[in-house]
């Protein structure tokens, strides 16, 4: 246990890890600050950087009455698992920028903030906002001043759709739905919005017609927080008069994307979303917002009011998210990206969703039956293996030795009935460093040792038991087809008798800038094994219509030549090669025997087995080319 004394008579104790237990850091960023009389305890870790629930509040018992003794009032704890005993909360970051009594029996007295780490403000600089809230917030609570969400609502106006049209002539307006679900199938519920955030009104989503022509007449910025959700929502009900009406998906596309913005790819711009920052709204708008409300999981569950009021938070929430990160999303050179690239993607994704991917529902049940045949074929060699027989008589003998070390009626092998379960990771480690004696080639993040599907094909050099570990595999491969894929793709939208699965695709979904899609994941299904290829069966057109597809040929690697400006990057390209291909044969031309390298200037092309040049003449459907002509005119 360390502690300072930074004040004779400290007002404030900061409860932090041991590790940043550093007096000139403590004082930069919570002493100085604060201004306040402070003094710091170190809190107590485990050797792997750890605490458990119990540890903590042992060790707190040993702490706080020496805290007490010297008069403090509030504890800055920056930990998540000591700031949740203290406080009895169950979640730790939602109370960012807030004072909670303790609950600890005889330390009611005390008042408790959960405070930020200043380490991840050295890792992270967008957490200082955070930390200085935090910081804030203890000082205002010091001096008696406290922020409630709604003191700096102006104009919060319910139930009242006839004043929509006030709203028209702004120049932008923020926009929020709460809905029954996730689902292309829910329904919304409420509608709100914002003309800045202070003022707002939310109401009950009754009249369809009248939303449709407001829509239709505004042609300020309409503003949304994960804009592709919503405002598909809001054309399948208020534009189209049924799933299968196109003109009306159209118009209600048209309409609704005419200047659209999105606060969730505006903050992703702006705060370099590359280091993973948290783009939920709760976490954007915190300092505005707070930990206000509830989380609703279920709409219908709650009075409307309640709902209108959280309906009516969200959206003044997106509107203060835009005024925030617009501006330093412009000042970071990062518009025209949003202007050219993002914005017009988001319209190809709303169609994308609406439209859905055809599927063929029975394909679905036959392609489950024969996924189930198979595997059912893998577990029966595996369980009746001497090697899996072997791993169930050591879980029968621990689960023995487990009981009668605690029970006086003592049992036998016998009345133990354990199975080895291909899912179980503490099984597969039996099997496969127990049993088998395979070397250890990969571990886990807990540094336990791996069992993953990767791993275990490594393994397969390692042994004589082939067949055994190849039924593992593809148990594996099956079972995840089997429980990621088919019990979504039964939940498939009827639509005049074809079926659709309607994917949600995120922009802001990967760090790397890539698109993600979830529920269901329709870019990863698997291409390249056997149950993939089955898997894709099921994915059928409707009549009169055809599955095409496109993709551009090395793009990214003509794009970093263009961005380098190489200029042998640039030649490869000009002079019609593949860039991969050049350098697969640079780095391992001694296994490509059969490739010929031409001059500089030259072509040179396989042809039956012959390799011809530039100047070399090529007879093609009655005409002579020579193969430099015949590469132009038909490359």
């Amino acid at each position: 246990m360390q502690h300072i004394l930074f004040h004779d008579k400290p007002k404030i104790a900061i409860l932090i890890k041991d590790s940043y237990f550093i007096r000139k850091d403590l004082e930069n960023y919570y002493v100085n600050p604060l201004g306040l009389g402070c003094m710091a305890f170190s809190l107590y870790y485990s050797s792997n950087n750890k605490v458990t629930a119990t540890k903590a509040k042992d060790y707190l018992k040993k702490i706080l009455p020496s805290i007490t003794a010297l008069g403090v009032s509030y504890l800055y704890v920056a930990d998540s698992t000591y700031f949740k005993i203290l406080t009895k909360e169950r979640k730790a970051e939602p109370n960012i920028g807030y004072v909670l009594p303790c609950k600890l029996q005889d330390y009611e007295h005390l008042n408790i903030v959960y405070g930020i780490n200043y380490g991840q403000v050295i890792y992270n600089n967008s957490s200082l906002s955070k930390l200085n809230l935090t910081l804030d917030a203890l000082q205002c609570h010091i001096k008696g001043i406290t922020n409630v969400f709604g003191d700096n609502v102006q104009e919060a106006i319910y139930e009242a759709p006839e004043r929509l049209y006030e709203l028209i002539d702004c120049p932008k307006l923020a926009i929020d739905i709460e809905t029954t679900g996730l689902s292309i199938t829910d329904s919304i519920v409420s509608i709100a919005f914002a003309k800045d955030s202070n003022n707002g009104m939310a109401f009950s989503m009754k009249d369809r017609s009248l939303i449709k022509s407001f829509f239709e007449d505004f042609r300020g910025r309409k503003i949304f927080h994960n804009t592709s959700y919503d405002v598909k929502m809001i054309i399948k009900e208020c534009f189209m008069d049924n799933p299968n009406d196109y003109q009306g998906l159209l118009h209600g596309l048209h309409t609704m994307c005419r200047n659209l913005h999105d606060t969730k790819i505006i903050a992703y711009l702006a705060t370099n979303n590359t280091q993973g920052n948290s783009l939920s709204l709760k976490d954007l708008s915190h300092e505005y917002m707070g930990n206000y409300g509830i989380d609703v999981t279920d709409v219908t569950k709650i009075p409307i009011n309640e709902l209108l009021e959280y309906n009516l938070k969200d959206v003044l929430a997106t509107m203060y998210v835009y005024d925030k990160y617009y501006p330093i999303m412009v000042q970071d050179n990062q518009l025209d990206i949003y202007e050219d690239l993002m914005r017009p993607t988001l319209k190809s994704l709303i169609h994308t969703e609406l439209s859905g991917m055809p599927i063929d529902l029975d394909r679905v049940y036959e392609v489950e039956k024969e996924l189930n045949s198979i595997k059912d074929t893998y577990i029966s060699y595996m369980f009746n293996h001497s090697l899996v027989l072997e791993v169930q008589a050591i879980l029968n003998q621990k689960e023995l030795d487990k009981y009668n070390a605690t029970h006086k009626k003592q049992k036998t092998l016998d009345d133990m009935d354990n199975k080895f379960n291909p899912n179980s990771n503490q099984h597969l480690q039996i099997l496969l460093y127990e049993v088998m004696k395979l070397p250890v080639l990969d571990y886990t993040i807990s540094k336990e040792p791996s069992t993953a599907g990767d791993t275990i094909k490594k393994l397969l050099h390692h042994t004589n038991e082939t067949k055994l570990l190849e039924s593992l595999i593809g148990y594996i491969s099956v079972e995840k087809i089997l429980s990621t894929f088919i019990p979504t793709f039964k939940l498939a939208t009827d639509r005049d008798n074809h079926h659709y699965l309607h994917g949600n695709f995120n922009i802001t979904g990967c760090l790397s800038g890539r698109l993600s899609c979830s529920k269901p994941n329709l870019t990863q299904i698997p291409s390249n094994s056997v149950y993939g290829k089955l898997i894709k069966t099921c994915f059928k057109p409707k009549k009169g219509w055809i599955f095409c597809g496109a993709d551009f040929n090395s793009l990214e690697d003509k794009i970093n030549a263009l961005l380098t400006k190489d200029p042998n990057k640039l030649k490869v390209y000009t002079d019609g090669f593949d860039g991969h291909s050049l350098r697969a044969y640079y780095y391992w031309k001694e296994q490509m025997s059969d490739i010929q390298q031409a001059k500089d200037d030259e072509l040179c092309i396989k042809l039956n087995g012959e390799y011809l040049k530039s100047d070399d003449v090529i007879h093609y459907k009655g005409k002579s080319y020579t193969v430099k002509e015949f590469y132009e005119t038909f490359r």
